[in-house]
């Protein structure tokens, strides 16, 4: 278990990443290449290892074993070298390279390079897009949650596999680790392959990463891209009805005028229309004696994320 102290400088300076990390991404995901995997990621996974067929088999020594900091690191070191260029946008600045792989012969090097770039166009590239879209949800999500309820909020809502107590962050991995922040700057990284939780950086001078899973709604969105074709995943998520009267309101509608077009009864549309806002799907306000309805860009980002038409006709209310 990994234990993080927070001061009161640390919660004050708690940020929300703004897109994934590449390199954990790529740690994370390889880790679950040969194993079983939880249903929600069996079709990238079969997918992956059909595309794959072998291509990391170089790979184990480098992103296996040891701390999951150092692992992350070292992909990202191998990212920075060249030819990898093309896997973040550009070069970034890093350290002289301190890491194992690096005292390894030329011809190695270029192997496990290869081996890199062969996994990250087979598992990681194609989906890269439904990836971010799944991020992005999860990111309004918690910035939703910090608006609302705080820093100390926020680290309550990190997942089961972290674990806030004031002044403490348990992180549930395998490691054994104290760290005091004192007024250093946090970073909340959310991941889509990440299982448990980690912790980067703790030697730096004023950043700390914490990597933490992403909720099942934001990894459902993630990975709706390589759901069968013209499937839609949203009322799987939501239930048929809740995911056409989200669907319905990207004009502003009244609960009479919700019940009307589906079909179901004022008390049942409220009820929906219920969930739907305390999930920070939807908007309502007060307009004279009608509760009007709008779709948020929580709610926005969620439809836009999944493909294929909503059709509660045939079936009952969620």
């Amino acid at each position: 278990m990994t234990v993080v102290y927070f001061d009161d400088d640390s919660l004050a300076r708690i940020g929300i990443a703004r897109q994934p990390l590449l390199e954990a991404e790529i740690a994370f995901s390889h880790q679950l290449i040969d194993t079983r995997v939880d249903p929600q990621f069996a079709a990238w996974h079969f997918v992956a290892r059909g595309r794959l067929r072998g291509s990391t088999s170089v790979l184990p020594a480098i992103l296996q074993g040891g701390r999951v900091a150092d692992v992350i690191d070292t992909v990202g070191r191998i990212i920075r070298g060249v030819g990898f260029d093309t896997l973040r946008g550009g070069v970034l600045p890093g350290e002289a390279d301190r890491r194992p792989w690096s005292r390894l012969r030329a011809s190695r090097e270029q192997q496990i390079k290869a081996a890199l770039h062969s996994y990250h166009q087979a598992a990681i590239a194609p989906y890269w897009r439904q990836f971010l879209a799944g991020f992005n949800f999860e990111r309004s999500r918690l910035v939703r949650v910090a608006e609302q309820g705080g820093p100390e909020r926020l680290l309550a809502d990190l997942g089961p596999g972290l674990r806030w107590y004031r002044p403490v962050l348990s992180l549930l991995d395998s490691v054994a680790a104290t760290l005091h922040l004192r007024g250093r700057r946090v970073l909340i990284l959310p991941s889509l392959f990440c299982q448990s939780g980690a912790l980067l950086g703790e030697t730096d001078d004023d950043h700390v990463k914490i990597i933490y899973p992403m909720s099942s709604i934001s990894r459902s969105i993630a990975l709706s891209g390589l759901a069968a074709r013209g499937s839609c995943p949203l009322p799987e998520l939501l239930g048929r009805t809740r995911a056409a009267i989200l669907c319905g309101l990207t004009r502003a509608d009244n609960t009479t005028g919700v019940a009307a077009r589906w079909g179901i009864t004022p008390a049942t549309a409220s009820r929906h229309l219920a969930i739907l806002r305390a999930a920070g799907l939807i908007h309502s306000w007060r307009r004279a004696n009608e509760m009007q309805h709008a779709i948020s860009p929580m709610g926005h980002a969620l439809v836009m994320s999944t493909t294929g038409a909503v059709d509660i006709t045939s079936e009952k209310s969620a």
